[in-house]
């Protein structure tokens, strides 16, 4: 069966690849983000170009910028993957696991010693969970909106 569904031009992983490729400097600083070449990311973005037809980003100068269509992918991309990350976690909800992301700050000598290895272990129990664990000695000043726990 050949729909128009089955033919999509992006998926999830395109978009936060993009996202990455962005938020960085350099294409070289999103290889280092992403763990790959910087060929690599030039040939993902290239082929990512070609698929949805817009060039993304001008790479003129010292740091590429985004195009027009590059600003709407990114603004988009975000929206939507935000949308499907809470259809990810209503599904879950409803098959009783618990999944979906867990922001948590601690402080840094704590956090090392005793929280890190406590979220270690949760994530073990909970794959379904992605825990994003910030460790600092500045607590006051990260803002309320980025943990939750």
């Amino acid at each position: 069966m050949h729909s128009k569904a089955s033919r999509l031009l992006l998926a999830p992983a395109d978009l936060e690849f993009f996202g990455v490729v962005a938020r960085t400097v350099s294409l070289a600083a999103a290889a280092r983000t992403l763990d790959v070449t910087p060929s690599a990311v030039t040939q993902r973005l290239q082929e990512l170009e070609r698929r949805v037809g817009v060039r993304l980003l001008e790479r003129t100068g010292r740091r590429p910028t985004l195009t027009a269509e590059g600003e709407l992918l990114l603004t988009e991309g975000e929206r939507i993957a935000t949308e499907l990350a809470a259809l990810h976690e209503q599904l879950a909800a409803r098959r009783g696991e618990v999944a979906g992301p867990l922001r948590v700050l601690a402080p840094f000598g704590f956090g090392r010693h005793h929280v890190g290895p406590l979220v270690a272990r949760f994530n073990a129990l909970y794959p379904q969970v992605t825990v994003e664990l910030t460790l600092s000695d500045r607590l006051a000043r990260v803002p309320e909106a980025s943990w939750d726990v």
